[in-house]
């Protein structure tokens, strides 16, 4: 089976079983990861943020 091809089949059945999957190619190898979130998240990755106040002083 074509690398690709693997991935996408890889993706494919973990969104059948609500897996998040992350893959990459070492080599001739492709390496798969497949886990549960953890309760409470949305998927989406957290980003510290910084809230400015812009002041118009022009």
């Amino acid at each position: 089976m074509e690398p690709r091809t693997f991935v996408a089949h890889a993706h494919g059945t973990a969104k059948r079983r609500n897996l998040r999957v992350r893959t990459h190619v070492d080599g001739k190898k492709v390496i798969v990861r497949a886990y549960k979130d953890k309760p409470g998240t949305d998927g989406r990755k957290r980003v510290n943020t910084k809230k400015v106040a812009a002041s118009a002083s022009e």
